[in-house]
């Protein structure tokens, strides 16, 4: 059992006796893996949080004042007959309230991920306004544009499904689709060309 909870990918397990329905309270496994790493060994009843229990019928607004009140972050759902339906925690709750939030073990992607002081690798969600760094005397009117992302930038400029390799210049910079998911751009090369000194000894 020890063996199949750590190669799981959640963050809380549920304990149970012997049915689903039988639930005995809830488990994270940041706690289990620090309990096995100082003792060797683990006992889970040691380590169960009592749930909060909440029927599947409540609004998620009512389900979150019950999170705050009690201090809970997770809580187990019954249906009617107390049958369990799930496991439902504060970052689902608000998730559904607020629209896509990072989940606890997602390390967030930085929008801009620089190369050298002239080349980025840019997500094609990363809104517009990054490009300033690299175009020089770059306005943006969103009065006079139907898009507020890089993607919605470059596939303004190459007008056509984008496929990885598409490449054009702007002003004195390069942009290459260098990734995409679908019809979607997901990752954009921008080089900013360097001023060559006409100069001469």
């Amino acid at each position: 059992v020890i063996a199949d909870l750590l190669q799981t990918k959640h963050g809380r397990v549920l304990v149970c006796n012997k049915t689903l329905d039988e639930f005995v309270g809830i488990v994270t496994m940041k706690e289990l893996l620090s309990e096995l790493y100082r003792k060797g060994e683990i006992d889970i009843h040691k380590l169960v949080h009592d749930p909060l229990i909440i029927p599947s019928t409540l609004r998620a607004r009512k389900v979150l004042e019950q999170f705050r009140q009690q201090h809970k972050f997770f809580a187990v759902v019954v249906d009617e007959y107390g049958s369990l339906d799930g496991i439902i925690t504060l970052h689902d709750i608000i998730e559904n309230l607020v629209g896509s939030i990072p989940d606890e073990n997602e390390m967030e992607e930085p929008d801009v991920f620089m190369r050298n002081e002239n080349s980025a690798l840019i997500n094609g969600e990363a809104p517009i306004e990054v490009l300033t760094n690299f175009i020089d005397d770059f306005i943006i009117d969103f009065e006079e544009i139907d898009y507020s992302t890089v993607a919605g930038f470059v596939l303004s400029n190459i007008n056509k499904i984008p496929q990885v390799g598409d490449v054009f210049t702007y002003e004195n910079t390069t942009f290459e689709v260098v990734d995409v998911d679908g019809n979607k751009i997901d990752k954009v090369m921008v080089t900013k060309k360097t001023k060559v000194s006409h100069e001469y000894l």
